[in-house]
């Protein structure tokens, strides 16, 4: 689990250094939500608001250009709750 968690940074660093072009940013939004489903499975709460908190922000700056990445209600609500915390 930590190689794949290590691999999605990997890839998220990539998008990162094209921060200015629309498919790195969409495609940086999906990778972090794949890690939140990770972190999730793990009951890493902290990691999950950190990771949820990145996500919002991305959708709120790139609205107008059709960005939004998902976050599931239940693990919103989960993580709004700190279950396993």
């Amino acid at each position: 689990m930590l190689i794949f968690l290590a691999k999605l940074d990997e890839a998220i660093e990539i998008c990162l250094k094209y921060s200015d072009k629309m498919p790195y940013i969409r495609k940086r939004g999906e990778l972090m939500s794949c890690k939140l489903d990770i972190y999730n499975e793990m009951d890493n709460i902290p990691k999950c608001r950190e990771l949820i908190a990145e996500i919002d922000r991305i959708n709120a700056d790139y609205k107008k250009q059709g960005v939004y990445i998902k976050v599931s209600e239940e693990i919103r609500l989960k993580i709004e709750n700190g279950i396993n915390q």
